[in-house]
């Protein structure tokens, strides 16, 4: 079975193009946790394997993280992906709670401003009250999906 992905531009989110790869790839994704995708691609993929572009799978957008070269019977690639809203992962803590309060819509759409996510989906809730000290916005998604018992 051939299996094959595509590259699009990180900007545009526009095709580059398709890549074929080597063995079948593997999602893994925890509900409110890591979003991941790993393959292996030929080794004369590997000026198309760079941190400017997104690969799709799926329907889903992932962005390179680590490209390692191994060698079996041929030399390859080993290419790990994570989910792209892991661009939105902040390490910093402010010493002040920043607080919310809100239904879920409102504070998600909140977070999301200023980025080039935007929410799709989102059950109607009640208003809830939410206190954080981190600037992540990633966290601060998976914790307001804990509190308002979503994902």
């Amino acid at each position: 079975m051939t299996y094959t992905v595509d590259l699009l531009d990180r900007a545009s989110l526009s095709k580059i193009k398709e890549i074929e790869i080597v063995n079948e790839p593997m999602v893994h994704e925890e509900i409110n946790g890591s979003f991941t995708f790993d393959f292996e691609a030929h080794y004369t993929a590997k000026n198309d394997l760079t941190n400017g572009v997104i690969v799709a799978v799926d329907g889903k957008y992932f962005k390179i993280a680590k490209v390692v070269k191994s060698r079996n019977d041929s030399i390859s690639l080993n290419v790990h992906c994570e989910h792209v809203s892991y661009e939105l992962i902040v390490d910093y803590e402010i010493d002040e709670d920043m607080e919310f309060e809100s239904d879920v819509r409102t504070m998600i759409e909140r977070f999301l401003s200023g980025t080039r996510f935007r929410l799709v989906e989102c059950i109607e809730t009640d208003i809830k009250y939410y206190a954080t000290k981190t600037l992540d916005i990633r966290k601060r998604l998976f914790e307001v999906a804990n509190l308002f018992a979503g994902e």
